[in-house]
């Protein structure tokens, strides 16, 4: 049987376009921006992208 808290765990999105329409949803309603940097195709904007987030939040532990 499952778990009794099975009901609490979050459900992924199931496509990108219901992830890209949650997003869009945070970015109008409440200012939040969360992208992919795989979705930045501008080498420079991701770039410019990776380094605020390395600076709001610290290096990804992937990073070399």
């Amino acid at each position: 049987p499952a778990s009794q808290l099975a009901r609490y765990v979050a459900k992924p999105a199931t496509s990108d376009a219901k992830i890209l329409a949650m997003g869009a949803k945070a970015y109008r309603e409440h200012e939040t921006l969360v992208v992919r940097l795989s979705q930045i195709r501008d080498p420079v904007i991701r770039q410019m992208a990776a380094t605020v987030a390395d600076y709001l939040f610290g290096r990804m532990n992937n990073a070399p």
